[in-house]
């Protein structure tokens, strides 16, 4: 609110300045819990997850804020991506008149390398799956490898690993049997280019990302 003005308020579309974000750390910081445990609310920049069922590592974000003063017909669409354009983030963006947050992971989209080798390792849990499987779960497997073999994001590649681990949990020979998630590299800190595209006009601005300051060198 700091940032908006009338001249903002008479254009189609504004990218605010960015907060610095910071890329927090799930480790100790050398104190104890006692006997009476208070645990106040993560930072909004923070997933809220339960004390009991923490994370070994924090999963952090960063806001993005625009402006949009209508409703367009595309769709603004966001790239977040290194000075050098190597490692990029895209995503579709919130439609409507109003100020609006986004807020990002702080990790890029997958690469083509990323995807074939997340392929190829759900592909060898859906084969050892099938073995000793009676005719009503090799039905549901069925379905699901069908559903694998058209999905085409990351979040629906995930979404059929998530299946996988719901449905045959109690059928995994090992631990970590259904592999990690399909994600892209974290961003480190370091400063990010922002691009918000709107009903064809290209805004920009940049992204700083801190390490954390309890952090010890």
């Amino acid at each position: 609110m700091q940032q908006l003005g009338g001249d903002i308020l008479n254009t189609e579309a504004h990218l605010f300045d960015s907060p610095v974000a910071t890329r927090w750390h799930g480790i100790s910081r050398g104190a104890t819990r006692g006997h009476q445990l208070f645990i106040g609310q993560n930072p909004l920049s923070m997933s809220q997850v339960p004390p009991d069922n923490s994370p070994t590592e924090a999963v952090n974000m960063a806001s993005v804020n625009y402006y949009l003063n209508a409703h367009f017909q595309k769709r603004p669409g966001l790239k977040i991506e290194d000075l050098e354009g190597k490692n990029t983030f895209t995503a579709l963006l919130e439609n409507s008149p109003g100020i609006h947050r986004f807020r990002w992971a702080m990790r890029f989209d997958p690469s083509e390398e990323h995807k074939k080798e997340f392929r190829k390792q759900q592909e060898i849990v859906f084969s050892q799956l099938k073995k000793g499987m009676d005719k009503d779960q090799i039905r549901v497997l069925d379905k699901l490898y069908t559903e694998f073999k058209s999905a085409q994001t990351p979040e629906e590649l995930n979404a059929i690993r998530e299946k996988l681990i719901e449905n045959f949990r109690n059928l995994a020979p090992r631990r970590r049997f259904f592999g990690v998630p399909l994600q892209g590299l974290e961003a480190l800190p370091g400063t990010y280019r922002l691009t918000l595209t709107a009903n064809g006009k290209v805004y920009t601005h940049y992204l700083s990302i801190r390490k954390d300051p309890l952090l010890r060198e």
